[in-house]
């Protein structure tokens, strides 16, 4: 059975640890760290649509409220390429009373929803 004398070839396995950290520490710092929602903060409104919807229904209605750039994701079993009754919106944080004009909102341009979470 070979032995491997890993204690003594310190210095190769710092050279190889030095390959790794060093261009991830040069990125981190070129590039910054791209925080998601957990860290960030925001609001995830899941729905469930009586009637299949597209993206740009919803993205039409959130234009009135400055969020046209939120995350919109199609899903469930009757998803589709262009459309779906699930629907998943990732938001900046938003207030009580925003959210609620917002849903609102959704409701009378978009369709009849339940709210998942």
């Amino acid at each position: 059975m070979p032995k491997f004398d890993i204690a003594g070839r310190y210095k190769i396995w710092f050279m190889i640890s030095l390959l790794v950290i060093v261009p991830g520490l040069i990125s981190m710092a070129m590039r910054g760290l791209n925080f998601g929602i957990d860290f960030t903060g925001g609001t995830i409104i899941d729905l469930k649509f009586e009637q299949p919807v597209q993206i740009p229904q919803i993205r039409d209605s959130l234009r009135a409220y400055g969020l046209e750039g939120s995350t919109i994701q199609l899903s469930g079993e009757t998803s589709g390429v262009e459309s779906s009754t699930n629907v998943m919106i990732r938001t900046v944080d938003l207030e009580e009373n925003d959210r609620k004009a917002l849903m609102a909102s959704l409701r009378a341009d978009v369709g009849a929803y339940e709210v998942m979470r």
